[in-house]
């Protein structure tokens, strides 16, 4: 069963937005990465991780406010990633 996720109040003004990409294309998490930069509006921090199993050990450690997934990953692939997931995530993926 997929959790719906909860989220916290927190001042949008001071606080980055804490973004957590399972990418495994360099280029991919670099476009991204440039285009959260060019935005003025929002704030945010991109941390990138190229494996299913990074992104659960972040997880399990570092709160963020949003996951951006690839589905197909070198450790995982398809549905099986958000499977992986959800259980650890208490953000949208």
């Amino acid at each position: 069963m997929i959790r719906e996720p909860e989220f916290k109040k927190r001042d949008t003004a001071r606080e980055p937005v804490r973004i957590l990409l399972l990418e495994d294309n360099p280029d991919f998490a670099e476009l991204l990465r440039t285009r959260l930069r060019a935005m003025r509006s929002v704030s945010s921090h991109l941390e990138v991780v190229d494996r299913l199993s990074q992104a659960l050990v972040k997880l399990a450690s570092d709160n963020f406010g949003l996951i951006i997934a690839d589905l197909n990953v070198v450790d995982s692939s398809g549905v099986e990633t958000v499977r992986a997931l959800a259980p650890a995530a208490s953000q949208p993926i």
